[in-house]
């Protein structure tokens, strides 16, 4: 099978590579891990199918599956959230084939991209899942957006560095700041890093 790897640290795509190297599948692998400002060049998506890791970043990890969608409809499978982080919720209503949550024995992964391929319809399946503790509440309804801003209030950036960041106006960013204050349920920027801490956004 061909499959295209895709993580931002090297050791643990070494970690993968030898994995799959030692499996019982034949796997031919491409790997990508330059992955900051992600544009794979098109021909790495002929592949079977992408393995994407989740990045340092949640936001950034939304515009690689953006990426991707964009140019291919290749299978993706997603590896490496925490089982009960929010992100769970919010990846599966992602153009994504599965989920691999970091409490998965990743010396299965063989088996879980055997299965995701042979049965790579619409709906996701969850590999190691269970429901989120936050899933009765909003927290997980944060758009690509407001996980990016989110993420770069936690780096201590002025509504100003997240607008030139961004390429969008103040006033945009002021209002997407009142929506997730809004969902997540804070009155403060330190309410704010701390829950989005608590939940996986940083």
């Amino acid at each position: 099978m061909k499959t295209l790897l895709i993580e931002e640290h090297q050791a643990i795509l070494q970690g993968l590579k030898c994995t799959l190297d030692n499996s019982i599948f034949s796997f031919k692998i491409d790997s990508y891990s330059s992955v900051k400002q992600l544009e794979i060049p098109l021909d790495f998506l002929i592949n079977d199918i992408v393995v994407l890791g989740v990045p340092q970043s949640f936001p950034l990890l939304f515009k690689w599956i953006d990426n991707i969608r964009a140019h291919s409809s290749i299978p993706i499978l997603v590896y490496g959230v925490d089982e009960s982080s929010p992100m769970l919720e919010r990846l599966m209503a992602e153009k994504i084939q599965g989920v691999v949550t970091q409490q998965f024995d990743l010396n299965l992964l063989d088996n879980v991209i055997m299965e995701t391929i042979a049965n790579s319809g619409i709906t996701p399946k969850q590999f190691g899942f269970r429901v989120s503790r936050y899933s009765d509440n909003e927290l997980n309804n944060l758009s690509s957006r407001e996980m990016e801003i989110v993420y770069l209030i936690s780096e201590e950036k002025t509504t100003g560095e997240i607008a030139d960041e961004l390429n969008i106006s103040i006033s945009t960013v002021e209002n997407h700041r009142k929506n997730i204050f809004r969902k997540m349920g804070v009155k403060n920027l330190a309410g704010l890093v701390m829950t989005a801490n608590k939940v996986g956004y940083i």
